[in-house]
């Protein structure tokens, strides 16, 4: 079994093909039935942007891929990925030089070393030792009966019978013996490997979900039986009624006293009961969280342990309440945000609030020397301006003090400092030095001393959410290597994993996205180029050459018509009229404005006149046209395209 060190080290076989082609043809073509489509049709990966993640490495570079008829080019595809079929010659023929496998292009490690000399990636071979992509993907050399995973996924290991499960000794062993259950060992060798190989899936498709969601891998279901629970609060659907039960418990302060007048004849157990209601529903969320995670790691979990808390308190309140009848004074109520800051939709600003609680500790020192010069200046100004009886900002020593905190915020300036600058002139220069030192000075460094290190936390986060991820990255790595391939993942075992990551994903899809990665072009993804999986699996793939417009199946002329009219609203000097027009509009509206208001009154058809009449006309041709030329699907996609039509249609 290969250990996780050599998993991490550097692949030097890999790294003289790093530099890849911004656009590469894959051209495969077939004269057999299972194979690809004698077709030709190019395909662009385009990087889909998301907001709560963070991508492990740089974006990866387009691929292209041809065929005409993308239909026939897909189905076609399918049948040849799911039959495992080799390439034939001829496909191997036609295969790009830039397919060469990194153990042809690159010398071995050991020989690299020993020579001293550099080889480049880019070397020529004869056409005869190069073989396709696809051919190297090796489909069926890996589906054998013997071909074992090299770690088996802790989802189908069962611990020996020798260590007891509530010891300590027991969480400790990360490399348990390899024991199955029962209902593996009835089974036949076949069987039995395509278990241990889908629960590796599994179990790696988790652990990249976890790096992404940023999830602590002490939250890792560790046994089978915890997998159940773990999949049902990590479910989409889990997460919505999570969010609609927080809401609802949140919403009910409007029916609580004191309220709104409507709800004052409300029955008290009413509310309490469709309180009750959303706990319960929060409850369940705790519970299956203390089923999979069990009582140590859920007590030392903090967060939960707070919301767990809180629960408690909230549900024994909501009891008292129908059992009495009546309510009391409830200080809990300010807890419910809690269960609100705890879902998975608002992870972002719980990373926030906790990195702002954390960059306090560092500006409690300038609070203190802001405290410590507002205490000088409360003293000195009680013994200059208290025998003013007509000042009554300093007749008492608190009454000081309040009057300069709110000075601070220059709330009552310059009232603060008018009767005592009525008395004597040169009073004035105490508030201006208050002001200078306090607002000027120290609540400046207070703001730069926040942004500095909030910033630092914010970078620091930041490494830790990369490093996570490579960690998930690694852990999920481990599952997909087998004992004959220990040091890559073959494109079997990747598509595995893919369906359960992204059980959305098509198989073209998988197939792009796993050459994207695979920059080397040796069928077999080793760990740095696995590193990229987010990036890849993150990608929306289309075709980069569109479809043909709607008007191109429009008898003649209509095809000429509609290719005129997309490239006169799609030229810069038509954005350029219409721009025109909206600042002719606006400077009408602006003098119609001001004759009105010259006239001391607006007149009742004031806004229907025929050149706001002309304005709408032009509006709605812009919108006629552009609908023509580029068509009601390639129009809706721009965001702006949406606004005119809807400024159009409301005026």
């Amino acid at each position: 079994m290969a250990d996780t060190a050599s998993l991490i080290s550097d692949d030097e076989e890999c790294e003289a093909s790093s530099a890849v082609k911004i656009k590469s043809a894959l051209k495969v073509t077939s004269t057999q039935s299972n194979a690809l489509p004698n077709s030709e049709a190019v395909i662009e990966a385009v990087v889909t942007p998301k907001n709560s993640s963070t991508n492990v490495g740089s974006s990866t570079s387009p691929i292209t891929s041809g065929c005409d008829n993308s239909k026939q080019c897909s189905e076609s595809f399918s049948n040849a990925v799911t039959s495992g079929s080799d390439m034939s010659a001829a496909a191997s023929k036609r295969a790009s030089s830039d397919n060469a496998t990194c153990q042809q292009n690159i010398p071995s490690k050991k020989n690299s070393r020993s020579s001293g000399t550099h080889h480049s990636s880019r070397q020529s071979h004869p056409a005869s030792s190069s073989s396709s992509f696809m051919s190297r993907l090796k489909i069926n050399a890996d589906a054998q009966v013997d071909d074992l995973p090299d770690a088996s996924s802790s989802l189908t290991i069962v611990q020996s019978d020798a260590i007891d499960s509530n010891t300590a000794a027991a969480e400790e062993v990360t490399q348990p013996q390899v024991r199955f259950d029962e209902d593996l060992q009835h089974q036949g060798p076949s069987t039995r490997s395509n278990t241990i190989w889908h629960m590796n899936y599994h179990e790696a498709a988790i652990f990249l979900q976890e790096g992404e969601d940023n999830d602590k891998f002490d939250s890792h279901p560790g046994q089978r039986s915890a997998l159940p629970a773990y999949l049902l609060t990590h479910s989409p659907w889990f997460y919505a009624l999570d969010l609609a039960a927080s809401l609802l418990l949140l919403t009910l302060a409007v029916a609580e006293r004191p309220s709104l007048e409507l709800f004052d004849g409300m029955n008290e157990g009413i509310h309490a009961t469709v309180e009750l209601f959303a706990l319960s529903v929060l409850g369940i969320s705790i519970g299956m969280q203390l089923k999979w995670l069990g009582w140590r790691k859920f007590v030392r979990h903090k967060r939960s342990m707070m919301k767990s808390t809180a629960w408690l308190v909230m549900v024994a309140e909501a009891i008292t309440v129908i059992v009495r009848s009546s309510s009391h004074f409830r200080a809990t109520r300010a807890l419910r945000p809690i269960f609100l800051l705890d879902s998975r939709y608002l992870g972002g600003v719980r990373r926030f609030m906790r990195q702002l609680l954390q960059s306090v500790p560092p500006v409690l020192e300038i609070v203190a020397i802001l405290m410590l010069v507002l205490t000088i200046f409360t003293t000195l100004g009680y013994y200059l301006f208290s025998y003013y009886p007509e000042d009554p900002y300093f007749t008492t020593l608190p009454q000081s003090f309040v009057s300069l905190f709110v000075l601070l915020t220059t709330a009552n300036y310059p009232d603060v400092m008018m009767p005592s600058y009525a008395r004597n002139r040169w009073n004035a220069a105490f508030f201006i030095l208050y002001l200078a030192i306090t607002l000027y000075c120290i609540m400046n460094f207070m703001m730069a001393i926040v942004f500095v290190v909030f910033s630092a936390m914010e970078k620091d986060k930041f490494r830790k959410l990369l490093l996570h991820k490579r960690r998930a990255c690694q852990l999920a790595f481990r599952l997909l290597v087998s004992r004959k391939s220990p040091n890559a993942i073959t494109y079997q075992h990747f598509t595995g994993l893919i369906k359960f990551y992204k059980p959305k994903a098509k198989v073209r899809e998988v197939y792009l996205t796993f050459k994207a990665l695979n920059k080397c072009s040796s069928g077999r993804l080793r760990l740095n180029e696995f590193y990229q999986v987010y990036t890849a699996c993150g990608l929306a793939w289309r075709p980069s050459e569109p479809e043909p417009a709607w008007y191109c199946h429009l008898p003649v002329p209509g095809p000429a018509i509609g290719a005129a009219v997309r490239k006169m609203v799609t030229t810069p000097i038509w954005e350029a009229i219409v721009y025109l027009v909206i600042c002719s509009n606006g400077i009408e509206l602006l003098v119609l404005t001001l004759l009105m208001s010259a006239q001391g009154g607006v007149p009742e058809n004031s806004h229907i006149t025929w050149y706001q009449l002309t304005f709408i006309a032009f509006y709605t041709c812009e919108v006629l046209l552009k609908l023509v030329g580029l068509g009601l699907s390639e129009y809706l996609r721009s965001g702006w395209n949406i606004f005119d039509a809807s400024v159009t249609l409301l005026s």
